[in-house]
């Protein structure tokens, strides 16, 4: 009986602290979501992630050599940071958290321009990133 009233409290407690501030999460819709533009000036294929600061990384797709694509997704928490592997490279080392992110809002778009790809692992990145315009 003790363990059932247990179960119900944190149900309760957590309903009750979801329900503020429905700004972030996976469900906060299409009107909330952002924009990552991915430009990638480098010879080489990246796949992008947003690295949330909550601690979600969550996978945006590939882009190509030398083009720009476009990524739509819910924000997670109110930082975040773009995160890459690059080329077949895939699964080679576990990626390092960020020590920075930058401040989001629903409906924001950021631009996320990779300069260059340095070192012999490739890991080490040289990114620059910008709002564009400014959301809720």
């Amino acid at each position: 009986m003790l363990r059932k009233l247990l179960f119900v409290s944190v149900g309760i407690l957590t309903g009750c602290a979801s329900s503020g501030g429905a700004d972030f999460g996976p469900d906060a819709g299409a009107a909330g979501d952002i924009d990552m533009i991915i430009r990638n000036q480098t010879q080489e294929v990246v796949t992008a992630f947003a690295w949330w600061e909550s601690g979600a990384r969550v996978r945006l797709g590939d882009v190509r050599p030398r083009s720009t694509r476009t990524f739509t997704t819910s924000p997670r928490s109110q930082g975040v940071m773009l995160s890459l592997n690059v080329g077949e490279g895939r699964g080679s080392g576990r990626p390092v958290r960020p020590e920075t992110y930058v401040d989001v809002s629903p409906g924001d778009r950021w631009e996320w321009t990779i300069n260059a790809l340095q070192g012999a692992t490739r890991a080490a990145n040289d990114i620059t990133y910008r709002r564009i315009s400014e959301g809720n």
